[in-house]
């Protein structure tokens, strides 16, 4: 099935290297799944942005939305996506500094 993705926060689009994208996933993925996949494609830096490893959860600043509904923790990720599904993520909270020193961190900085 196809999703779309897009990523409104400046520092997804400097890891991701785009805006938006299209992704095919198997039918019955879930958010889940997807956040994974785009863990693994684009590797710690986004992982870290996006996921508190240490208590399995969204950092409190990463906002993801599908079609519009915002999903407010991993236990909402595991919910079905559908055909052509718009995902929408970001990050809102922080402060510019704040996001400088994550960024390091996910650097390994």
């Amino acid at each position: 099935m196809q999703i779309k993705v897009s990523y409104l926060d400046p520092h997804l689009r400097d890891i991701t290297g785009k805006e938006s994208e299209l992704l095919s996933l198997p039918s019955n993925s879930t958010i889940r799944d997807l956040l994974t996949y785009l863990s693994e494609k684009y590797g710690s830096k986004f992982r870290r942005l996006i996921f508190d490893d240490v208590y399995d959860k969204l950092r409190p600043y990463t906002l993801i939305s599908v079609n519009g509904v915002k999903i407010n923790s991993l236990n909402d990720a595991d919910g079905k996506l559908g055909e052509n599904s718009k995902v929408e993520i970001s990050i809102f909270s922080l402060s510019e500094e704040d996001k400088i020193l994550s960024l390091g961190a996910a650097a390994g900085i």
